[in-house]
């Protein structure tokens, strides 16, 4: 019975990132250093408005957001992130995701990593949290 209403709605969703080129896109999340580099690009930016980054913890309910970027015209982007060990000390995966804004609508990509860092990571983490 919902099989069709699903079925319809996946098409429909397709075509629309499909219509902004969303579905030629990557997000990825990868350390570098203490920090996570945050890189994106889109294959076509006609209709995007912006771009917001968020972070979930696994321990957490719900995305915090990090920042809105602008467009800038070469679909290329990266956005470091350099505040992610000043509480947490407990291994597990962080959960980015970022929201494509257009004239129309939003479209959400998702990207993971697996959260474990050393006591050097948390002493940084904490040395630079008091002078920001």
């Amino acid at each position: 019975m919902y099989k069709p209403i699903l079925v319809l709605f996946c098409l429909v969703f397709v075509a629309g990132l499909t219509a902004f080129d969303i579905s030629q896109s990557y997000f990825s999340a990868s350390y570098q250093g203490a920090d996570v580099k945050l890189d994106w690009q889109i294959a076509d930016e006609g209709g995007v408005s912006s771009y917001e980054v968020y972070r979930k913890k696994a321990s957490e309910t719900a995305y915090q957001k990090l920042t809105t970027v602008s467009i800038n015209g070469s679909g290329n982007y990266t956005f470091l992130d350099d505040n992610l060990y000043k509480t947490d000390d407990q291994a597990q995966t962080i959960s980015y995701k970022l929201v494509i804004h257009t004239n129309s609508s939003a479209y959400n990509l998702f990207a993971n990593i697996q959260h474990s860092p050393t006591a050097v990571q948390r002493s940084w983490g904490s040395i630079k949290s008091m002078f920001k």
